[in-house]
Parts: C-alpha cells; sequence; structure tokens
C-alpha cells in the first residue's frame, strides 16, 4: 500500500518552514505526538518517580511505559535496556564498567563513529589491553567483513566493536554474520554495536542479530533528545560492575549504568515514537526512502565531478540513504554554503565524528630523501592503480633544497602523464629525516637509505646542515648512520595501520636492521617482500616492509 504522503507529513511540525531538511542523518524532525507528550508530562506528571500519591503515581508509570515500549521495540527484556542522555555518554558509562584481564585483546572498527571507539581505547589504556584494528580495504566503499574480521580474532580477545551502518556512508554491514562469527570463534568475546545511523531506517532485533551491547539514539528516530543501551543479560551484564550507589539494587542495566541521567518527560515520549512506527509500518518507510535515495543516487552517479564515498547502489540491502561525496573543483565547506545561499537546502559538510575514516581514508604516503623525484612521482602518478583509490596524499622530504624543488617538477610532470590516476601531491619539504612531519600520521613511508662508509662530523668546517647534507649521498658511521636514525623513529612516526618499505643492500646489514625491528615489541612485524636477486658487492637489494601487526592508539 502507498503511503499518503500529505498525511506523514502533518504528523511532523517542523515540516510547515520553509525549509527542505537534507540533514536528517544529524538528528531527525520530531512526531508531534512526541511533542505533546513531552508537553502534557511536563504539566501533569512532573515530579519525582517513586511517590504514592497519585501524580507521584503516574509520574513512575509514564516512565516505566517508556522503559517498557523501548524495550519490547528492539525485542529486549525491560532489566536489560538502559535509556541516557546520549550513545556517547551510554558507550562511556559502559566502558567504565566492563572488566577485562591484563593482556586480553579488543578489536575495533577503525571506521565508526567516535563514539563507539574513544571509550574502549581509553579502557584499553586502563586495563593494560592490547587494541586490534578491524579496517576495510582503502576504496570509496569500505564495508566491514567478517571475512576480514576472523583473522584478528584469538583465544585473548573479549570484545569486539563496530557500527550496523556508517554513520556517514549509509553502508550496511551484516551484524548478523560478524557476530556469529566472533562467537563461533571466540564464545567469551561480547560484540557491541553503534546501531545510531541503521536505526533510523531499518527495524530492530537484537535477539536475531545475536548481538551483546547494541545502542542508538531516539532523536534520529523521529523522537526526543534520548538514547537507548541493550546488554544481554546472559553474557554482557555478567562481565559488569555497577555505577549505582551502594544502597541501590544492582539487578538491572538501569541500575548498573543509568545513573538517572534519563530525562523522564523524554522517556514518556518514547512510546509515540514506536506506536508511530508500527502505525505506519516499516515496508512503507523503506519504499519511500528507496525511492527518494534513487533520484539521488542516479543523478550523482551522472555526474563526471561528483565522487560518491560509500555504496553507489542504492539498494536498500547495502545502504541507507545516509549519502556522502565530493565535487570535483570544489571545497566541500564552500560548496554547502554556496548551495544554502541559493536554495531552502539544509544539509552539512565534514566528518561527522568519524574522523578516523574520513582522515584515515586519505592515506599519507611519504618518501624520506627524494632525490630527483622519481620514486614519489610515480607513487603520485599511480595512486589509483597502486592503492586502489585516488584519495591519496603524497609527499617527500631531502635535506637538500635543490632536491626539493626537482622533486616538485617530477612529480608535476608524472601527474600530467596520469590524468585520471594521481593522487594529491602536498609537495617536498626540506628537512632532517621525517623532522617536518607530525608524529603518527605515516600510512606508507618509502625509504632508500645511503649506505657508503664515510666518517664525518659537524665541526667549525663542516656546520649540522653541511653534515646532514653529507648523510644524504653517504651513510656516515658504519654506512649505518641514516639508516640507524630513521629506524629508530618509525615507532612515532607511523601510523597505527602504517608501514615502511626500506631498500637495503648488504651494507645495510638487513638481517641486524630486522632484528631491530622486532625489538621495538610484540606487535611488530618485518619481512622482505622484493630482492633484487643479483650478487655485485654491496649491490644485493631488498625491499624490507615493516608494520605493527596490533597497534594501539
Amino acid at each position: 500500500m502507498d503511503m499518503d504522503m500529505q498525511k506523514i507529513r502533518a504528523n511532523f511540525p517542523a515540516l510547515g518552514q520553509d525549509q527542505v531538511f537534507f540533514d536528517n542523518a544529524g538528528g531527525s524532525q520530531v512526531l508531534g505526538s512526541v511533542i505533546d507528550s513531552i508537553r502534557d508530562y511536563l504539566i501533569n506528571s512532573n515530579v519525582q518517580l517513586g511517590a504514592t500519591y497519585d501524580v507521584g503515581k503516574k509520574a513512575t508509570s509514564r516512565y516505566e511505559d517508556g522503559y517498557e515500549a523501548a524495550a519490547r521495540y528492539i525485542n529486549a527484556s525491560r532489566d536489560e535496556i538502559v535509556l541516557g542522555s546520549s550513545t556517547t555518554q551510554l558507550f562511556r558509562n559502559l566502558s567504565t564498567t566492563l572488566t577485562f584481564q591484563p593482556g586480553d585483546e579488543i578489536i575495533l572498527s577503525g571506521i565508526d563513529h567516535e563514539a563507539n571507539i574513544a571509550p574502549w581505547v581509553a579502557m584499553a589504556e586502563r586495563q593494560q589491553l592490547t587494541i586490534r584494528w578491524w579496517m576495510p580495504a582503502a576504496t570509496d566503499e569500505p564495508r566491514l567483513l567478517a571475512a576480514d574480521l576472523e583473522p584478528l580474532l584469538t583465544r585473548r580477545t573479549r570484545l569486539v566493536t563496530c557500527t550496523h551502518a556508517s554513520n556517514i556512508l549509509g553502508t550496511i554491514h551484516d551484524i548478523k554474520a560478524i557476530s556469529a562469527a566472533v562467537h563461533a570463534a571466540c564464545p567469551a568475546a561480547l560484540v557491541c554495536v553503534d546501531a545510531v545511523a541503521y536505526a533510523p531506517h531499518r527495524s530492530v532485533d537484537v535477539r536475531d542479530l545475536g548481538v551483546d551491547m547494541y545502542a542508538f539514539s531516539w532523536y534520529k528516530v523521529y523522537g526526543p533528545h534520548i538514547s537507548v543501551l541493550y546488554a544481554r543479560a546472559e553474557s554482557a551484564q555478567g562481565q559488569m560492575g555497577s555505577l549505582g550507589h551502594f544502597f541501590n539494587p544492582h539487578a538491572t542495566l538501569e541500575n548498573k549504568l543509568g545513573l538517572a541521567g534519563a530525562s523522564y518527560e523524554l522517556v514518556s515520549g518514547i512510546p509515540a515514537v514506536t506506536a508511530y512506527l508500527e502505525r505506519v509500518g516499516w515496508e512503507g518507510i523503506m519504499r519511500q526512502e528507496a525511492e527518494l535515495q534513487g533520484t539521488l543516487l542516479d543523478y550523482l552517479n551522472g555526474r563526471a565531478d561528483v565522487t560518491i564515498r560509500g555504496e553507489r547502489s542504492a539498494d536498500g540491502r547495502v545502504r541507507v540513504p545516509t549519502v556522502s561525496f565530493t565535487v570535483k573543483g570544489w571545497d566541500s565547506r564552500k560548496l554547502v554554503e554556496t548551495v544554502e545561499k541559493e536554495t531552502r537546502f539544509g544539509f552539512r559538510w565534514g566528518a561527522f565524528y568519524s574522523n578516523r575514516l574520513v582522515h584515515d581514508h586519505l592515506g599519507l604516503v611519504v618518501e624520506v630523501g627524494t632525490g630527483s623525484g622519481v620514486v614519489i612521482g610515480f607513487i603520485n602518478a599511480q595512486a589509483g592503480p597502486i592503492f586502489g583509490t585516488r584519495d591519496v596524499l603524497t609527499l617527500g622530504t631531502d635535506v637538500n633544497g635543490f632536491a626539493c624543488a626537482a622533486t616538485a617538477a617530477t612529480v608535476r610532470k608524472a601527474a600530467a602523464q596520469s590524468p585520471g590516476g594521481h593522487g594529491r601531491f602536498l609537495g617536498a619539504l626540506r628537512g632532517d629525516l621525517l623532522a617536518p612531519l607530525r608524529g603518527r600520521e605515516v600510512d606508507v613511508l618509502v625509504f632508500n637509505p645511503p649506505y657508503e662508509e664515510q666518517r664525518l662530523s659537524a665541526s667549525a668546517r663542516f656546520d649540522r646542515d653541511s653534515y646532514l647534507l653529507s648523510l644524504s649521498y653517504a651513510g656516515g658511521k658504519d654506512g649505518m648512520e641514516t639508516t640507524d636514525r630513521l629506524i629508530e623513529a618509525l615507532p612515532t612516526a607511523l601510523s597505527r595501520r602504517g608501514c615502511a618499505y626500506i631498500l637495503l643492500c648488504a651494507g645495510n646489514k638487513p638481517e641486524e636492521v630486522k632484528a631491530r625491528i622486532l625489538e621495538f615489541g610484540p606487535e611488530w612485524r618485518v619481512l622482505t617482500v622484493g630482492d633484487s636477486g643479483k650478487q655485485a658487492g654491496w649491490e644485493k637489494l631488498q625491499i624490507i616492509r615493516i608494520w605493527r601487526e596490533q597497534a594501539v592508539a
């Protein structure tokens, strides 16, 4: 049955304004019935809960009705949910009550809203846990897959966190399959899911999904600014302490995590939300969303100057109607401001608290010691074929100012010959090794060190700048001084997912270099990934790859 859109619109008083709301992923408009419920509560029931007089009983009853409606809506029991001011706050509360053992491992999705990352990073630091980062392939359509998760699962895995749908890309992840994979490999592990971007577009059944913890915000689902967290009684709550007062009961999730954080009048508005969704039905909502989403995506896919970030398909099985895109030649902020000046459309630009996804997706590739720029020029020109996306930032450093100038020219020339595949060259910085860069920002580091032994020292005749310049073509003491200094900088230079490719010859003592890398800690790995296969004195070359298997932020 088709939806009567005029009748649907009449349920939302805000739609009477002269404004087109495209910012619904940030927060939906509120049902008139919810507004009426909140207003009525404040007029007729605004007293402390638990009193025995008539208005007190009414207040308690309406509060309980809100809790029961929220639990019933997601197929949970009343004792398994807690309502709070935001999903961010509820995850933070949860992270302070779960307890694991030092050395236990937690797996975090690197593409989530920060609400489902920061609490767990802080918990890992407090409890001395190991973080394993679960990252999808670096493409324009990143997706969390159980197949990519499974190699990260070990006997020490205790928690896996991820999002049901990306709040910035709209991509739906198969939570049922992910939960099954985790529990099959690690029966003691918990699965915690952020559903803030999913719940406004699909019905939720936590039992069917097989999750241990699951949260979303009602203000994304036509309701008041309040959120719900589910924690399965049989698993999650057994590993949880309590934030409640010592003299209060600790039997329910609300007892343990609530801290009286749920506004009574907002809780009373939840039954109006669930009643509306039951009346209208998800089938009609999904059909209407599919039509609007298809129209928008058809238009964006038809433009050569637009790149959609996330699924290009309008198929409701793989995405919800949260659409992100960039336009060639336009700064995103400037584009939004320009459209809003000329229309009544309201939408937004930015990272939307998914900063790790947005900024990590634009990987940073750095060559140290560029010389004439041939290597970084090739990498930048071929970014698309090499990395699967053009959204790669490239940068070079060299202690020689003339080399920096030559590098910039080489990169520009190479990029001009590859108009459809080159990355974004940031420039060539003059400086010593990695000194010009901030720490933990480099995703791919490339280095071809000098190796000729030459004993040089800074003196009146040889100032520091000249000494560093000499190290760009000579290896210094034992032929290893430059190599040693770069290796020492790797732990603070590489991002959590970063890796380094270093070209070594016999004079660089590759086996000693590998041993030093492994001494950084148990998470470090080093592997020879290529060699020349020929012996010519010191010129038997090999390329080693260096990375962290487990990177703790």
